[in-house]
């Protein structure tokens, strides 16, 4: 718990620009229907946020969970949560009819752990990682954090059941281990599989404004 009252000022800073950039997150996507946009402008923003900060105080960047050192400890509980989850993902296309992953779920795969990782960023490291920080108990903030996940996929009622469960899971492991590319990875490669597989819609086409 912070007990120096600047720095427990920038942690709720972060916390509530964190907060924003979601409430923000489903005005350009439901409302005004420019999510590729919004998505851009946020990742540039925080990046040069996280530049920022890495400046001024460059331990920040192992505090946040950019690291190598906690990666083997994270991977052994995200593997078996991808593992589980992936088969579970697996079973259900199977039982409702098969449907091979069209070419584009490649790409998909392999630009979607960018927006993932901006993401957890988020998610863990300014929302988890600042509740924490401002006191708050992990039996606590796994909860609140996993419900935020969800939250920010409204008004999508079954992804944001899946994001919330997921949020569990991933929270769970980040506060334990400081670590964000274990969860932004399982993130990017799950849910290339949930929107294909289970909900059966593509990705690419969301990004774009309708009509």
């Amino acid at each position: 718990m912070l007990t120096n009252v600047p720095a427990r000022r920038r942690a709720a800073g972060e916390l509530a620009a964190a907060v924003l950039t979601g409430a923000a997150f489903l005005v350009f996507e439901n409302v005004l229907h420019v999510k590729l946009p919004f998505l851009a402008a946020a990742a540039a923003g925080w990046g040069a946020w996280l530049v920022h900060r890495i400046v001024r105080d460059p331990a920040v960047v192992r505090d946040w969970g950019i690291r190598g050192d906690t990666l083997k400890a994270a991977a052994r509980p995200g593997l078996v949560f991808f593992l589980g989850t992936g088969a579970a993902i697996l079973a259900w296309r199977i039982a409702f009819g098969w449907k091979p992953l069209p070419g584009g779920a490649l790409l998909v795969a392999a630009v979607y752990p960018i927006w993932s990782f901006v993401q957890h960023f988020l998610l863990q490291a300014l929302v988890a990682g600042n509740l924490e920080r401002l006191g708050l108990r992990r039996a606590v903030i796994v909860p609140v954090a996993a419900a935020a996940f969800g939250l920010v996929h409204a008004p999508d009622l079954p992804l944001m059941a899946l994001c919330a469960a997921a949020g569990l899971a991933w929270t769970a492991i980040y506060l334990r281990h400081r670590n964000l590319f274990v969860p932004a990875l399982a993130h990017a490669w799950l849910g290339t599989l949930i929107y294909y597989w289970v909900l059966e819609r593509d990705p690419w086409l969301e990004m774009l404004p309708p009509g």
